[in-house]
């Protein structure tokens, strides 16, 4: 389907459709204690396992792991001294866990915002990154695991507000090791994510989905250099019920016309791009984008 000097490889993010296997699995604040904690742990360790091989069946070179995956690991009721157990647990899956060798990257929600000039929010978005660089740590995964945000807010003032995730982004420069950013379909355009990445020497995560929402002109040369020698990541999606929201599966039109972008600059040489299908339907999404294309010869336009 594609050039063979080009390799496209996609992926499912958290869960299988119906949330058989998760990695989200979690519990009741209330029911916060170490005992709980570590039975749920070990759940998301196994179906993590699953979901793995369930990847590699499909030949998914990609998976996103679940942001819950240790519950109420950034709350302040969390026992910090309880990462000491899950982290003996975790090393006894790790050898089982890169056997497969699917690149892991991970992606918190919304309220992770490194944007705002409110202290107590950026604290705890600092918290939940940190959390999920343990994480990644703990498993032994290298560069290009990573953990992707979006811009955050604009609060009545983009270019400000811009200034003050750049800021706070230098500020904390741990936060280079695997930080992400993406664009969003409402605040932040790729041209804006693109200028902060070159600023702030962070890795671009271009949602086409979004992209097509809230246009900007882009090149994709530009989106890959921000990579240097990671292996670039993508996000995909087809339009839901509503115009922003993401559908249970991937228009095979919308796949191609990505691809159309992908390879608009034939001068372009890459040995690899990962492409997460953020689709409600999961692993069938996979089946059924697999099943479409596989015999269609795919044309630059």
């Amino acid at each position: 389907m594609l050039n063979e000097q080009n390799i496209v490889n996609i992926g499912f993010i958290c869960s299988t459709y119906d949330s058989r296997l998760s990695t989200n699995h979690s519990f009741r604040l209330n029911n916060l204690n170490k005992e709980n904690l570590i039975r749920c742990v070990e759940k998301n360790l196994e179906d993590f396992i699953a979901l793995l091989r369930l990847s590699e069946e499909l030949g998914c070179k990609i998976f996103r792991l679940g942001s819950n995956f240790i519950p109420f690991a950034s709350h302040p009721n969390f026992n910090k001294n309880w990462l000491k157990d899950i982290s003996s647990i975790i090393k006894n899956y790790v050898q089982e866990i890169k056997k497969f060798r699917i690149r892991v990257t991970m992606h918190p929600g919304q309220y992770v915002v490194l944007s705002t000039e409110n202290k107590k929010i950026i604290k705890r978005s600092l918290e939940e990154l940190k959390y999920h660089f343990w994480i990644l740590e703990q498993m032994d995964f290298d560069e290009n695991s990573i953990v992707v945000i979006h811009g955050g807010g604009t609060y009545g003032n983009k270019d400000k507000a811009s200034k003050t995730l750049i800021k706070n982004i230098n500020k904390n420069y741990w936060l280079k090791e695997r930080l992400a950013l993406e664009n969003d379909e409402k605040s932040y355009k790729a041209q804006d994510i693109l200028e902060i990445c070159n600023l702030t020497n962070l890795p671009f995560v271009l949602d086409y989905f979004h992209h097509k929402i809230n246009y900007s002109p882009i090149k994709i040369n530009e989106v890959l250099k921000t990579w240097g020698k990671r292996i670039p990541e993508f996000h995909i999606s087809s339009e839901g019920k509503k115009k922003t929201s993401h559908g249970d599966y991937i228009h095979k039109k919308d796949f191609f016309n990505f691809l159309n972008f992908i390879f608009s600059n034939k001068k372009i040489n890459f040995q690899r791009i990962d492409v997460l299908l953020e689709a409600k339907k999961k692993e069938l999404a996979v089946k059924k984008l697999l099943r479409e294309i596989k015999n269609e010869k795919y044309l630059l336009v």
